[in-house]
């Protein structure tokens, strides 16, 4: 009982709470939703909060085909000023205080797109891919890496 811990046993209890509070601190990728509305293919920004109530503030939103790359965007549109109390928008459709270029292009059905949205606050941004059927955004991933 009164055993001394061996020096094996006491540095390995104290590199636990350090791994812990490295993988704590790692930002998590913003979770982006693809879904439809009346107005068309909305996109939309999940929250900073386990709970996703409240959606992240929007700086960037990026589509282009998934079988290319960034540079063969369909539609891009860049806040202006940040913070935004932007969380959701329309595809094809540029929020007060945001710059589009280029001017959205149609979404053909059948393919396959990526959605890239990066944050106000400078942390990861996030992405996903979603598919045009019968007029209609169906999402097939949901998270992606950046691609470009």
């Amino acid at each position: 009982m009164g055993e001394a811990m061996r020096p094996l046993t006491r540095r390995a209890l104290l590199l636990v709470p350090c791994v812990l509070a490295m993988v704590g601190c790692q930002p998590e990728p913003l979770e982006v939703w693809v879904t439809n509305d009346a107005g068309g293919v909305v996109i939309t920004s999940s929250g900073d909060l386990p709970w996703r109530q409240a959606g992240a503030s929007i700086a960037t939103v990026a589509i282009w085909p998934k079988d290319s790359g960034y540079e063969d965007r369909l539609w891009e549109i860049r806040s202006n000023r940040c913070p935004t109390n932007i969380h959701e928008v329309h595809y094809g459709v540029s929020p007060p205080d945001f710059h589009q270029e280029p001017a959205a292009q149609p979404l053909v059905e059948g393919a396959d797109y990526v959605v890239w949205v990066d944050r106000c606050d400078g942390r990861q941004g996030g992405g996903t891919y979603f598919r045009m059927i019968e007029g209609r955004a169906s999402m097939i991933l949901r998270s992606v890496a950046r691609v470009e």
